[in-house]
């Protein structure tokens, strides 16, 4: 036994220095684990805070993106073409078929706030077209509309 009594490394005959001066090394030296367990209970806690924080993030995020994938299932959607609509431009060819091509037409018709974010992709800015909705229509009015433009079908 060490001349301390508690068995302790410092304090022990074969590697203590005579006297041994025990309380001197122990506020120095706390114990091995004293520690060890009031910050494992604290790291415990922070990972389980952090996973709840991630959870809920999880169940938020779940449902924006299920809103978001019906609103766009709803949005890409063929839409038809209303027949109080003039028709359609005629054209020699078609790049892609009439039914399409009608479609296009009805949906830059029906959402000129997603399309007026389009660029032109025919040139044809030159023309005045500020973006995609001016390939298709040509003039509107209050009613709906007053003319096609034939830049759609390219």
């Amino acid at each position: 036994m060490s001349p301390c009594g508690s068995g302790c490394m410092t304090c022990r005959r074969d590697t203590a220095p005579t006297g041994g001066n025990h309380d001197e090394v122990t506020k120095r030296y706390p114990e091995k684990g004293r520690w060890f367990r009031p910050v494992l209970v604290e790291a415990a806690i922070l990972v389980r805070s952090f996973h709840r924080i991630l959870c809920s993030g999880h169940r938020r995020l779940g449902h924006l993106f299920r809103e978001a994938g019906q609103a766009g299932r709803q949005a890409s959607q063929v839409a038809p073409c209303d027949p109080s609509w003039p028709e359609l431009p005629a054209a020699t060819s078609f790049s892609h078929p009439m039914e399409l091509v009608r479609a296009a037409y009805a949906f830059a018709v029906r959402r000129p706030d997603v399309v007026q974010y389009l660029p032109c992709y025919c040139g044809c800015e030159k023309q005045g077209h500020r973006s995609l909705e001016f390939c298709f229509v040509k003039k509107r009015k209050a009613s709906g509309i007053a003319e096609w433009d034939g830049m759609g079908f390219t």
